[in-house]
């Protein structure tokens, strides 16, 4: 059959023959299976022509070029300039006659190349190389090359294979004993999604997101290139299944500097299709969101703090309060340029005020009013364009630290809890970050419905019962550890927002310019302000409002000769917690008959004593005596006992 079908072709068309394949098979049927062998050697090399044969329609400009030049530089050898024109003429009758019967464009360009010829074959012909002659040859060099491009190979098309996704689906639906469809398919960047039409009696859309590595198993990808999820409508029985052709997420994005809209949404990260995942920290005329965070140790946990503090400054009406009972490791680089909490006791002492402060702004609040389109009403809700207020942002990394302490524990819990039922209308908001959700991290169990009611960002998890935990229908464990690339996969999770999706995504990475940024702080109400100024270690960076301006420590004598540090020293006689310290030297300021020092004024002389060795920092918030200090307030009550009973016994006498 394939000598018949050469034989058709003029023989001036045919591509060169194959080269002849010596195929030597000896035994019983070799005959047979020689020429079954050849023929399969031929057809091989008949579907792979040389490249010269490939490439034929493209070098006919470049030859007819060549052929052209050599031409008028023989006749101009010869000098036969009359026989040039000639041959011009006849060179471009020739291209029209030869291309009448091909396309329109191979006719316009045999018509160029037959005028080219007509032009360069007496001028070469008359007057030989001249340094007008390259000008021709870009001329020329042009047509050759739009020619060469019309007539470029372009690969043939795949004949279109059958949709082998409904036939997995079909598969594993029958497996897993679904019932439900899939939808005409939709083109998304990277690959493809389908609608997931289930009857809804047999089968639900949580059924199917149950099991995430049996979807990605069937169509041999990763869970992060092949998920379903819900539709975001809430319908039960409909959902989407997502197929990528590559792994979208491997790679972080950097944030984009985009801080909170007006409706209080913001972008944290991106789904495996590209679309923004979000959260919302406020809704106007109504609150604050409050949110968990939840992730083994290393999936990026305080990376997304970090990147939610970025956020929240640039809004500018947001003013993010950091709670780190890991002595100050967890987010260190907000460290002196936010309000910011080291170690469970500043944590309890900052809770406690922030809680001080929100029922002080819930008691101003109920005595606003607002105009309701002529009608005066109530501030019953929080919104912080018509107070003029900030929001509030508590941002606690390693939370059950605090609430799982000893000492604080119980005290957390109810502070938590009570910013957590009443935040959301006093503009108070708390985004505490935990390894596992569980009763004993969280303490209560009201505490993790009123967190989980809100936004829930779930990073790769390293046990299944943070799952049910916080209400996700996919199990955060079965996170890949790694992607295709060797790339840990940090930051990846699911977003449970605004957004109603349950698909996985990858938290953004603020860059290096975002890390080096100074941002001004939102300016509080003298009253909030006030009460956050009472917090032990000095609020840097804060100098919007009065209130919160340095205090200056007033340490000069009393008309007694008693001073802050005096004070200290007298009342610390064995190891004693900080705010029983503070209390104490309050106390003895009492007993002196003068006015008690401020917060600062206290924490001010006493880590100069402990810089001076005169008082010892047993651990964070615990201080303890020196010897020669313990000696010193010995002595002093010696003293004070012996000129006692001296003056006892004068009297006596």
């Amino acid at each position: 059959m394939a000598s018949q079908a050469r034989k058709r072709q003029p023989r001036w068309r045919r591509p060169p023959a194959p080269p002849q394949t010596v195929i030597q098979v000896r035994g019983r049927g070799a005959r047979h299976v020689s020429q079954a062998l050849r023929a399969q050697a031929h057809a091989e090399a008949v579907l792979k022509p040389p490249a010269l044969f490939r490439y034929r329609y493209q070098l006919i400009p470049f030859a007819w070029g060549a052929a052209v030049v050599l031409a008028a530089l023989i006749l101009h050898v010869t000098h036969l300039t009359a026989a040039a024109a000639v041959a011009a003429i006849l060179g471009g009758a020739a291209l029209v006659l030869l291309t009448r019967h091909l396309s329109a464009f191979a006719r316009a360009a045999g018509l160029a190349m037959a005028a080219g010829t007509a032009l360069a074959v007496p001028l070469i012909a008359a007057f030989g190389p001249r340094p007008w002659l390259p000008l021709l040859g870009l001329g020329w060099a042009v047509l050759a090359a739009c020619y060469a491009r019309h007539y470029r190979n372009r690969p043939q098309a795949a004949p279109a294979e059958p949709n082998r996704d409904e036939e997995v689906w079909e598969r594993l639906a029958a497996k897993r004993r679904w019932s439900g469809t899939l939808g005409d398919p939709e083109r998304i960047p990277g690959g493809r999604r389908y609608p997931i039409r289930l009857d809804g009696v047999e089968t639900h859309i949580g059924e199917v997101m149950a099991h995430p590595l049996s979807i990605a198993a069937a169509w041999h990808k990763p869970i992060t290139e092949a998920y379903a999820e819900p539709a975001p409508d809430g319908i039960a029985s409909r959902g989407y299944l997502t197929l990528l052709s590559r792994g979208t997420l491997e790679h972080g994005r950097e944030w984009t500097g985009a801080g909170v809209t007006e409706d209080g949404f913001a972008v944290i990260g991106r789904y495996a299709d590209g679309q923004d995942a979000r959260i919302r920290l406020f809704a106007p005329m109504d609150g604050t969101r409050h949110g968990i965070v939840a992730g083994t140790s290393g999936s990026g946990k305080s990376e997304l703090l970090s990147l939610m503090v970025h956020i929240m400054l640039s809004s500018g009406y947001i003013l993010p309060v950091i709670l780190d009972p890991q002595e100050g490791q967890s987010l260190p680089d907000w460290n002196g340029r936010v309000p910011y909490a080291a170690g469970v006791s500043e944590c309890m002492e900052m809770l406690t005020l922030i809680h001080e402060g929100m029922l002080s702004r819930s008691r101003r609040l109920s005595r606003m009013t607002w105009d309701d389109e002529g009608h005066t009403r109530r501030m019953n809700f929080f919104d912080h364009a018509l107070t003029g207020w900030p929001v509030v942002a508590v941002i606690a990394d390693e939370h059950p630290m605090l609430l799982t302490s000893p000492g604080h524990g119980r005290e957390a819990i109810r502070l938590t809890g009570e910013i957590g039922k009443l935040g959301r209308k006093t503009g108070v908001a708390i985004w505490p970050a935990a390894q596992v959700p569980s009763l004993s991290e969280l303490g209560d169990q009201v505490v993790r419905a009123m967190l989980v009611g809100g936004n829930v960002v779930c990073l790769r998890t390293g046990e299944k019962v943070s799952q049910g935990m916080l209400g996700l229908p996919s199990d955060p464990s079965e996170l890949p550890r790694f992607f295709g690339s060797g790339e840990y996969t940090y930051g990846l999770g699911y977003v449970l927002g605004p957004d109603n999706r349950q698909a996985i995504a990858r938290t953004d990475i603020p860059s290096r310019e975002a890390r080096r940024r100074t941002y001004p702080l939102p300016e509080l109400e003298p009253a909030f302000a006030d009460i956050l100024g009472r917090f032990g270690t000095a609020l840097p960076l804060m100098p919007v409002s009065p209130s919160l301006a340095p205090v200056p420590v007033d340490d000069s004598p009393a008309p007694g000769g008693q001073t802050a540090a005096d004070a200290i020293l007298a009342v610390l006689t064995c190891e004693m917690d900080r705010g029983a310290l503070l209390k104490a030297v309050e106390r003895q300021a009492q007993d002196w008959g003068r006015k008690p020092w401020v917060m600062r004024g206290v924490t001010g002389p006493l880590s100069k004593l402990v810089d001076d060795g005169r008082v010892v920092k047993v651990r964070e918030g615990v201080y303890g005596p020196a010897r020669a200090s313990l000696h010193l307030i010995s002595g002093q009550v010696s003293q004070s006992q012996q000129n006692a009973g001296n003056t006892a016994a004068g009297g006596t006498a």
